[in-house]
């Protein structure tokens, strides 16, 4: 049982730490992805996602188009194509933010 509470509190810590870092990163500079002009419904899948279920069984889903500080904004996909909705940056899937740190690494070492 320790280990599982050991192992809880690190992943805890890690998420803490990639959104903490993510914040810092974008927050004077923001990263964008794209631009509503240049994405069609092809390349879009090519972008970390994201998804916003509201309390009274809203749904939106898309992709992320730019993160600054705690802010995402996603381009939505499916019925919405091409609408945006905003979300704060810890309501991403851990993997989307993953990708989102790795895109931010590449940056800095331009």
């Amino acid at each position: 049982m320790n280990k599982i509470k050991a192992l809880k509190k690190l992943a805890e810590e890690t998420q803490s730490n990639v959104l903490f870092a993510i914040k810092s990163l974008t927050e004077e500079n923001s990263l964008i992805f794209f631009t509503s002009e240049n994405v069609n419904e092809e390349t879009v899948n090519c972008f970390p996602v994201g998804y916003f279920v509201g309390k009274y069984e809203s749904y939106n889903e898309g992709v992320v188009q730019e993160v600054k500080g705690n802010d995402v904004m996603l381009f939505q996909t499916g019925e919405s194509f091409g609408e945006t909705f905003t979300l704060e940056l810890n309501q991403l899937p851990y993997d989307s933010l993953i990708q989102i740190l790795g895109c931010l690494e590449l940056r800095v070492q331009d």
